[in-house]
């Protein structure tokens, strides 16, 4: 039975430790007020970066015509489905037969003109040796002559002695004067020169083999192709038509939005969003069009007239924004939603990411992802639009923490709860999703984290 003074003394005790609870704040009697805990659990991450596009074809084969010519025979439509050998396509022989005559034409006036030349040599070469026989004719007769007088002048010479004394010294004097013409104009005299060549050089005639040889090439070539008029799909698939010289449509509106509207878009942002579509559906309605391949188009034999495609594999092009673009790596899943197929989902992959950013109407850098889509038996068709997300993060089984239990000061942690006490933790980071955080390490499944109020704990303080 409690007494009097058990009972004052008790009160007492009650009255003292309330006093000490109010200077020392809240939580004294147990713990830290308003705080939450949560146990740690595993669970499926997942996070997707998305971006739209068209389908292309992953591996386009390109046709190519035999020769420049026009088309006189299309047995296919656009998109068609050809096997390998059956015949796409037939060329107009005028035009081949054209060729051929000017390519024969072309091979034997290059071979004429080195036969020409080397005969215009030999000729100059004969021309060259008459010329040397008469300037040696002539080089004989200086000879005789020159001897001729050597003679003379020793014959006066010796004829002086035998002169009255009196008319010795003019005749000396007449002798001495000739002699010393005589030795001038041999001194003065130029030696008859040689007029000749070395042949027809070496360089021309590898020069006109060369050249002839090339023209026989061609002709060659010609002949063939006239015995050959058709265009003949080297695989099996869905034949397109080429646009303008292998340009598919995407380049040509790039292309031209870029030339024509580059300078424009700096100035006019504002209006950048309505334009690029504006711009893009002139390109289409105005320019592709016009390089529909039909009987009568003209092809080139340097450009694809044809492209060759398999649809059940198949290319979407993405653009990303620089913010999710690091995210991005080869290999990842992607799944690909057509807004032709809207309740369809395919499955693709990450190709190949851009390592620079592409132009952009609005001024904001998009990079390139190429995902390749497999689609057997799907019937797609070249163009549909599409948008794809892409699995940037896809684990099933990770540790997923509210993203304010993570202190960051002076280094990530968190405060672990054991048996009522607060444990401070350092723990590695992981992925960022709006309000949760992925631990990597420093946290195991089933243990008891802080989770509203973490500022307010102290490490190995009571919870």
């Amino acid at each position: 039975m409690m007494t009097y003074r058990t009972g004052a003394r008790a009160l007492l005790s009650l009255l003292l430790l309330t006093l000490i609870c109010s200077m020392s704040g809240p939580g004294c009697l147990g713990g830290v007020e308003g705080l939450e805990t949560e146990a740690v659990q595993m669970q499926a991450l997942s996070l997707t970066v998305s971006g739209n596009g068209q389908l292309e074809a992953y591996e386009p084969h390109y046709v190519y015509p035999v020769a420049d010519a026009s088309i006189a025979v299309l047995n296919i439509r656009d998109g068609d489905y050809v096997e390998a050998g059956q015949v796409i396509a037939s060329l107009d022989t005028g035009s081949l037969e054209k060729a051929f005559k000017e390519a024969e034409s072309n091979y034997l006036t290059q071979s004429s003109m080195g036969d020409l030349f080397q005969a215009l040599f030999s000729d100059l070469e004969s021309m060259f040796g008459a010329v040397n026989a008469s300037l040696g004719i002539v080089e004989y007769y200086r000879s005789s002559l020159m001897a001729s007088a050597q003679e003379y002048g020793d014959e006066i010479s010796a004829l002086i002695p035998q002169l009255p004394p009196e008319v010795q010294g003019v005749v000396e004097e007449i002798r001495a004067r000739l002699q010393r013409d005589y030795e001038l104009f041999i001194a003065q005299a130029p030696s008859v020169p040689y007029i000749g060549g070395s042949g027809y050089p070496s360089s021309a005639a590898a020069a006109d083999a060369a050249r002839s040889e090339l023209a026989y090439t061609v002709y060659v070539e010609a002949a063939e192709d006239l015995a050959n008029p058709d265009i003949v799909a080297p695989i099996s698939g869905n034949v397109f038509f080429s646009y303008g010289g292998g340009l598919v449509p995407e380049d040509m509106v790039s292309g031209a939005m870029t030339s024509e509207v580059g300078g424009f878009t700096s100035s006019m942002n504002f209006i950048a969003g309505g334009l690029e579509g504006m711009v893009e559906d002139m390109v289409f309605d105005f320019i592709l069009p016009e390089l529909e391949i039909g009987v009568g188009s003209f092809v080139k034999e340097n450009s694809p007239a044809f492209i060759i495609a398999d649809l059940d594999r198949l290319l979407l092009r993405l653009k990303v924004e620089e913010v999710d673009i690091g995210l991005v790596k080869e290999g990842q899943k992607v799944d690909v939603y057509l807004d032709a197929l809207p309740h369809r989902v395919l499955e693709g992959r990450v190709a190949h990411v851009a390592n620079r950013s592409s132009l952009s109407l609005s001024e904001t850098p998009l990079f390139e992802v190429e995902v390749e889509v497999d689609a057997p038996g799907e019937n797609l068709r070249l163009g549909y639009s599409a948008l794809a997300d892409i699995h940037v993060v896809d684990e099933e089984q990770a540790v997923v923490v509210p993203l304010e239990a993570v202190l960051m000061e002076p280094h990530p942690h968190v405060f672990v709860v054991e048996d009522g006490v607060a444990h401070s933790r350092d723990v590695e980071l992981g992925m960022e999703m709006e309000d949760r955080v992925e631990i990597l390490g420093g946290l195991d499944e089933g243990e008891t984290i802080v989770v509203k109020g973490a500022r307010k704990v102290k490490d190995g303080g009571r919870v």
